[in-house]
């Protein structure tokens, strides 16, 4: 367990790397019908985007999805991340994590994870579920990093390329 990693939620300050690092102006809100044009401009822009707007819009309909967002500047509202996420029985399943792609490199997808670390706590969540390509070593790496271990594959998931999905977990307690 890696608690002192995920210690971000609207506040104006995060643990890195055992340091209490200034967070500019930045905050996570729930996601609105409104921002839906903002997260298609920013998901067509993406390189390895698998959504778009209407699978974003969806999921405003399905009860234990929880979309939000990572704004820089409360006026402006900036939208830089985004994180889809399902609340079922005691656990979060992980479904999509986005960074605005004119602010990769910066922290973001770790802030993004380190708040849904919070919120798992928050929610009395067990664990945090995801997968993720077996060929997106970024990815893997921030995952690593934060405290998810690797529970299984699915061999050739990604049919047009045969890549293989890995299924992580991120435990509470």
């Amino acid at each position: 367990m890696v608690s002192s990693n995920c210690a971000v939620s609207g506040v104006r300050a995060i643990f890195l790397e055992g340091e209490l690092v200034p967070v500019a102006s930045e905050s996570m809100r729930r996601a609105v019908p409104a921002d839906l044009p903002a997260l298609g401009r920013m998901l067509a822009t993406s390189l390895h985007a698998s959504w778009n707007a209407d699978a974003i819009a969806a999921e405003f309909k399905i009860e234990w999805s929880i979309v939000e967002v990572l704004v820089h500047d409360a006026e402006q509202e900036e939208i830089r991340g985004l994180l889809v996420y399902w609340h079922v029985a005691d656990e979060l399943q992980l479904l999509y994590v986005a960074t605005d792609p004119h602010h990769l490199r910066k922290g973001i997808g770790r802030k993004l994870m380190q708040h849904l670390c919070l919120r798992a706590k928050r929610l009395h969540a067990t664990c945090i579920t995801l997968e993720v390509r077996a060929d997106n070593d970024a990815a893997l790496q921030l995952y690593r990093g934060i405290g998810f271990v690797e529970v299984g594959r699915r061999r050739g998931y990604y049919q047009t390329e045969g890549i293989d999905a890995v299924l992580m977990e991120w435990r509470t307690t």
